[in-house]
């Protein structure tokens, strides 16, 4: 798959598996492959990360994922240079903890161009007698995309996009029943398909 890992640690025994590592250098594209699935964008993208993990049998532990390096791009037969077809990544990560079984989760992402995203998630431990299923679930997702311009290469060349938009989500309920809420807003927006005489702008 590329890049490097280092197994520090792997123990199994009577079911109890206690495991440490960490990893560097291995490309998105080459997860997608090893995984036997082509991803719907082009990627440079470059991940490393740890982690340290116990479960006997519920689950201890810290595991990271983030950024080295690389971006993702929109399609090549747009007539845009690669910076344009640039999401411009400058920071992505996940981080989470296990603590008897409950996870609590976060993930960041940072662009030049386009704002950011954080995200946040929380999984119970499976209750007595329950199914993982059954297991409490919350997050939130909070997104401020200061241009919509970096989505102009999945629109393909008969539209183009622009103005800003903001994300407020939570996420609750079950594992097995989730509930969803929030809000989405944007101003400043425009959408344009000539062939088809549609020209919005300055939209909310």
């Amino acid at each position: 798959a590329e890049g490097h890992a280092d197994i520090e640690r792997f123990g199994l025994d009577a079911g109890r598996i206690d495991t440490r590592g960490s990893f560097t250098g291995v490309p998105v594209a080459a997860l997608a492959r090893l995984a036997g699935s082509t991803l719907p964008f082009e990627s440079t993208l470059v991940l490393g990360g740890d982690w340290n993990l116990l479960a006997a049998p519920r689950l201890n532990g810290a595991f990271a994922v983030e950024r080295e390096r690389g971006d993702i791009y929109g399609a090549k037969d747009m007539g845009l240079d690669e910076l344009e077809r640039a999401v411009g990544i400058t920071g992505l990560g996940l981080r989470g903890r296990f603590v008897d079984g409950a996870l609590d989760a976060d993930a960041s992402l940072r662009t030049s161009r386009g704002g950011s995203a954080d995200a946040k998630l929380a999984v119970a431990a499976t209750p007595p007698g329950g199914t993982p299923g059954d297991a409490a679930l919350r997050g939130t997702l909070r997104a401020d995309l200061t241009s919509l311009r970096p989505f102009q290469p999945w629109l393909g060349t008969a539209a183009a996009i622009d103005g800003r938009a903001g994300l407020d989500a939570s996420i609750g309920g079950t594992l097995a029943r989730p509930s969803y809420s929030g809000a989405l807003t944007g101003d400043a927006l425009r959408l344009a398909v000539p062939q088809h005489g549609v020209q919005f702008q300055d939209g909310r």
